[in-house]
């Protein structure tokens, strides 16, 4: 079911919704910028591409490695589900469940050095726009994919309505990367958006550790919403530096964790 269900999602977001987005997003932020715009083809443009056509082929490839061996046969649907239920309230439920289990997810990654490693890759773009949003180590493919289809497969959420969460998770992440000025006003403490996203990825020192839910209700009720107005983050990217080929990007992590265990190594001076 699960594996299933991942390989329609990643169907689903393939070369066609890349192109689609493209053609969406490259216009808007041309026309209305929401910080300085900036050149299409910016430095790093080819890692953030190749992030979404290989990790998407490497996360298929293990998940065929995880179909032949891993069993599954154990996890099964609670007592309440929500089968049977009308599909509106399938999609609201999901939308709630999804964006809950993402913040909690996502807060994880910022608070655990190890997975801090992976996700700083992510957090590495200095240029926020529509194709930042690919950016990302396949493990953070794999981590969010797991961790937001496993609660719904336990609630036995119809198919449609999971796969209508993942594509609109898709064009929800481009929308918050992108520097695009959307015109919301107070509604941008409700619909995500560029205002709030990129408060997530400042370098400001106010700034960091907030913004988790591409919704800003869960970080208001969890204490970490901070979108100040008046102010622009003053930058973007992580205190480490992370390289900006793909291939350095993937090896980043294991890297980082090596440098770090060298350190640890050196005997202090007497």
């Amino acid at each position: 079911m699960i594996t299933a269900l991942a390989l329609k999602v990643f169907h689903a977001l393939g070369a066609a919704r890349f192109f689609m987005a493209a053609a969406v997003f490259i216009p808007l932020e041309r026309l209305l910028p929401h910080r300085t715009r900036h050149a299409i083809l910016r430095e790093g443009w080819t890692a953030d591409l190749l992030s979404y056509f290989v990790n998407g082929a490497i996360f298929l490839v293990l998940l065929r490695v995880w179909q032949r061996a891993v069993d599954t046969t154990w996890l099964q649907p609670l007592p309440y589900t929500l089968k049977g239920t009308p599909i509106v309230v399938q999609a609201i439920a999901v939308v709630a469940l999804g964006s809950f289990v993402y913040y909690w997810g996502h807060r994880l990654l910022h608070v655990s050095p190890l997975l801090w490693r992976f996700h700083a890759v992510h957090h590495s773009s200095r240029r926020l726009d529509w194709l930042a949003t690919y950016r990302g180590h396949v493990f953070e493919t794999c981590y969010f994919t797991l961790l937001t289809t496993v609660p719904m497969v336990l609630l036995e959420a119809s198919t449609p309505a999971v796969l209508a969460f993942f594509v609109y998770r898709f064009f929800e992440g481009h929308i918050e990367h992108s520097n695009v000025r959307v015109p919301l006003g107070p509604l941008k403490w409700v619909i995500p958006s560029p205002w709030f996203h990129h408060w997530h990825h400042a370098t400001d020192a106010d700034a960091q550790n907030k913004n988790f839910s591409p919704y800003p209700l869960w970080d208001v009720v969890f204490g970490t919403a901070f979108m100040p107005e008046g102010r622009m983050p003053a930058g973007f990217g992580t205190d480490e530096p992370v390289p900006e080929s793909y291939a350095g990007q993937l090896a980043f992590p294991l890297v980082a964790e090596r440098r770090r265990s060298a350190i640890g190594r050196v005997a202090p001076e007497s």
